[in-house]
């Protein structure tokens, strides 16, 4: 401990001392100490996973734009994986701090099961903070890399994407396809079928653009 810097040191110490608070103390306490620490390294990295959040289960919802699902077996392999080794990768989060609650851009499939059968009450979470349509690219891309999308729903997001702005090769490099990868999602789904996803178009057309 000697040759350890004073202020390593005063840490150790610190977080010591902090075990016997109540969990909330504690959980409020780790938050706030994780983000100021990240900032000693904002020269080396930005990166949103040097500061993970232990978020309130209760308070992070589903968006209503993931075209991406898990099947029951696929769902029981992740619960066995998380049993195996915690949870190992943070759920990716767009928080809304004027309704106190969490939108997921990646990691649904990883919050249900922490929830729903692991019993967590706190998620590491991930934080952005990013404009809709941006996030809506997101998901897609973290979908997309694991190999994982959905035509129907994807053919929706990139409508709403349309409506909030955004030019076809604007949406083809967000989303990781080309132009021509783009045009010949429409017509796989038709240009009125794209047109006409109110659906999934609802919801979106009253929120603005940050």
């Amino acid at each position: 401990m000697s040759d350890r810097p004073s202020p390593l040191r005063a840490i150790l110490d610190a977080a010591d001392d902090l075990k016997g608070l109540p969990m909330e103390w504690r959980i409020e306490i780790y938050n706030i100490a994780v983000k100021r620490l990240a900032e000693v390294v904002k020269d080396v990295s930005e990166d949103p996973a040097l500061a993970p959040q232990l978020v309130p289960a209760g308070r992070i919802e589903a968006n209503d734009y993931n075209p991406n699902t898990v099947a029951s077996p696929e769902l029981d392999l992740l619960e066995n994986s998380m049993r195996a080794d915690g949870i190992t990768m943070p759920v990716v989060v767009m928080d809304d701090p004027e309704r106190g609650v969490w939108t997921v851009v990646d990691g649904f499939h990883r919050r249900k099961v922490a929830v729903e059968r692991l019993g967590r009450e706190y998620i590491p979470c991930s934080v952005i903070r990013r404009p809709l349509a941006d996030r809506m690219a997101s998901t897609i891309r973290h979908n997309r890399a694991r190999g994982k999308h959905q035509v129907d729903l994807m053919a929706a997001l990139v409508k709403a994407m349309l409506g909030l702005g955004w030019e076809d090769d604007q949406i083809a490099e967000n989303l990781g396809m080309s132009v021509e990868e783009l045009l010949r999602l429409k017509q796989m789904v038709g240009a009125a079928r794209l047109l006409a996803a109110d659906e999934y178009s609802k919801s979106w057309g009253n929120i603005e653009e940050e």
